[in-house]
């Protein structure tokens, strides 16, 4: 299977991959409160494919079955479109979800202001029927290769405690974890040394 770089026609695919992918994943259903949790996760994985085709990348295996979004370590250029992007992402999440995610985003910033270059796994997601054939690790390798080359360090966050042992085998460790109440969400770095 060979992967693909998406482009804006490809957000349908992408975001139904992703919002399939995170149906009942702890971290998002946490972040975005349960309430009309159906409806919001096709709104925030819509935001995080617009947000990485402006300053990240999203790949795409051919048969379009699994997707990763990336997003390197550079702030975004300021644009009147992208204000009323985040605008109406709030009126359609709601205040407490964003909070919710600037909380988070804060911390996770904390941590990744240390380093003057980085790359970050924002989201990656498989069908259910495409699952255990090694589209997750295409979709990350390819990456991690590249950016190993360049000497950037990669970064992730998870939820899952299975992931974490999962991303441990690609090289990754546990850096930190946020807490907030039962809440763990744990994040990962995998050095370019």
């Amino acid at each position: 299977m060979k992967i693909k770089k998406a482009e804006a026609k490809d957000k349908n695919t992408v975001v139904n991959i992703l919002t399939t992918s995170f149906a009942r994943d702890a971290h998002i259903q946490w972040l975005l409160e349960k309430s009309d949790y159906e409806q919001k996760v096709p709104l925030l994985m819509a935001y995080l494919f617009e947000e990485a085709i402006r300053s990240g990348v999203v790949y795409l295996t051919e048969d379009e079955t699994a997707a990763a979004i990336w997003k390197g370590g550079k702030k975004m250029p300021f644009s009147w479109k992208w204000l009323g992007v985040n605008l109406e992402m709030l009126l359609k999440l709601g205040l407490p979800t964003i909070i919710r995610n600037l909380q988070t985003v804060k911390f996770t910033s904390k941590h990744l202001a240390e380093a003057e270059q980085y790359y970050n796994l924002y989201s990656l997601g498989v069908l259910p029927e495409s699952r255990g054939k090694g589209y997750a690790s295409l979709l990350m390798d390819a990456v991690l290769e590249k950016k190993q080359k360049e000497g950037v360090p990669v970064y992730l966050e998870t939820a899952s405690l299975r992931n974490v042992s999962i991303y441990e085998k690609k090289g990754f460790v546990t850096y930190s974890e946020y807490k907030k109440g039962n809440h763990i969400l744990y994040h990962m770095k995998k050095s370019a040394d």
